[in-house]
């Protein structure tokens, strides 16, 4: 019987320890992204949009360092308040690109830009510098939010994210 208390125990530990974490991560500034139109849904998968972000594509951004000759290797993108648009919203735009990249500040300044990490995902033909994936590319809902999102495409609308103590990007909801 001790040995059910200990396995008890120890999953209370495993997932307090992984939900303080996340926690933890999501204490970062806030940011608000540009989504790109791309195909929504893949039924096969449950339901969830399918997003891209204009801070994916990596044109006219700075490099220090060399890209990454093949896909899957780590980098780290500073994103830098874009001037207002039309209807007075604050986006961020990738403006450097960095591999490898520096090393995250646990406190960083959004008046100097933040720095986020993804993984360089391909070189596009025809130029341009490549693509990067920061991990909120998709975005599930309940069934029950089905109606509100059919007639979503990416594109439409904003992501509204924290980025955490360690660089990494959560989407904390979308917005008009």
């Amino acid at each position: 019987m001790k040995w059910v208390r200990w396995t008890l125990l120890a999953q209370l530990l495993f997932f307090g320890g992984w939900a303080a974490r996340e926690e933890w991560n999501r204490q970062g500034p806030v940011i608000v992204l540009e989504t790109a139109p791309v195909d929504p849904r893949d039924l096969l998968s449950g339901q969830y949009l399918q997003l891209s972000y204009r801070i994916s594509r990596l044109d006219g951004v700075r490099v220090t360092g060399d890209l990454p000759r093949n896909a899957g290797a780590a980098v780290a993108v500073r994103l830098v308040p874009a001037p207002d648009r039309p209807d007075g919203r604050t986006v961020w735009r990738a403006a450097e690109i960095a591999c490898p990249g520096p090393a995250i500040p646990v406190r960083q300044d959004p008046a100097q830009g933040v720095w986020v990490t993804g993984r360089f995902t391909a070189r596009r033909f025809g130029g341009g510098l490549g693509w990067v994936e920061y991990g909120i590319e998709r975005y599930y809902f309940n069934e029950a939010r089905v109606k509100e999102f059919a007639s979503r495409r990416s594109g439409a609308f904003l992501v509204e994210c924290t980025v955490g103590r360690d660089g990494r990007l959560a989407i904390r909801r979308l917005v008009e």
